[in-house]
């Protein structure tokens, strides 16, 4: 095998560790709570607030969230259950813009 075949298997087994082990730090507490941190702050504006609660099931694929509260700058008053993250979902570059079978 040449230099370059090496650098290139090299390359290739480096991305695929930094992405296993970036897939294994979203499983962990700390990386739940920075996915729900980065929800927030991405679905959050000037005006109004959404907070989003403990992530739970496996990131990305299977995302559970026990309260997601909306409200605007004065307070946070209306609160939804799990499946109201299901709204922001087509936000996900995963989830396709499509979700058929929703019933909030």
């Amino acid at each position: 095998m040449n230099r370059a075949g090496k650098i290139a298997l090299w390359t290739l087994g480096s991305l695929a560790g930094v992405a296993a082990a970036g897939f294994a730090f979203l499983q962990t507490g700390p990386g739940r709570g920075w996915v729900a941190a980065t929800l927030t702050k991405s679905l959050s504006t000037p005006a109004s607030t959404i907070a989003v609660g403990k992530i739970d099931g496996l990131v990305p694929f299977d995302i559970s969230v026990d309260r997601v509260a909306l409200g605007d700058t004065v307070q946070q008053s209306t609160f939804f259950s799990a499946l109201a993250l299901i709204l922001w979902a087509h936000r996900l570059p995963w989830a396709g813009g499509s979700l058929p079978g929703l019933f909030i």
